[in-house]
């Protein structure tokens, strides 16, 4: 005699993540990117003038990245609880992360920054790599062109 068969377990989101799940995971990169920019803004606002010298970098570089970073981590912050998520806002968070590497890459190459100077811009570049990598990859499995 065979023993009964047993039941199959029951599907859960967890288990078998349905198609929110990657709008989900693209909200939370964003929000992420969101959170950590309106962290760093007003840091980097209030200590622009005590980090120019040690950075080797202008004050009124670290001044304008602190602004760009309040205006951008805005947009972010709104783009990750919009109902519903606009995937062309969506992309242009990736977009202005890549012209933000850039940017630092720019810098780099423009002025030249003390060796504190250059781990703080290269430590931030590789931070938007990593989220920007993120939001594209949770980006990309959302497809479509909504």
């Amino acid at each position: 005699m065979h023993p009964a068969p047993r039941p199959a377990p029951a599907r859960t989101a967890a288990s078998h993540p349905g198609p929110e799940a990657p709008e989900a995971d693209l909200r939370r990169a964003i929000r992420t990117d969101a959170v950590a920019g309106l962290v760093s803004a007003p840091l980097l606002l209030a200590a622009a003038v005590p980090l120019g010298g040690p950075l080797g970098l202008p004050v009124p570089l670290l001044v304008g990245a602190g602004v760009v970073l309040v205006v951008l981590a805005t947009f972010l912050w709104f783009t990750a609880h919009a109902v519903p998520l606009h995937r062309g806002a969506a992309r242009a968070v990736v977009v202005a992360n890549c012209a933000w590497m850039a940017a630092s890459v720019a810098v780099l190459l423009v002025w030249s920054p003390t060796l504190w100077g250059v781990l703080f811009v290269a430590a931030q570049a590789v931070a938007v790599l990593w989220i920007t990598i993120t939001e594209a990859v949770a980006l990309r499995r959302l497809g479509g062109p909504r």
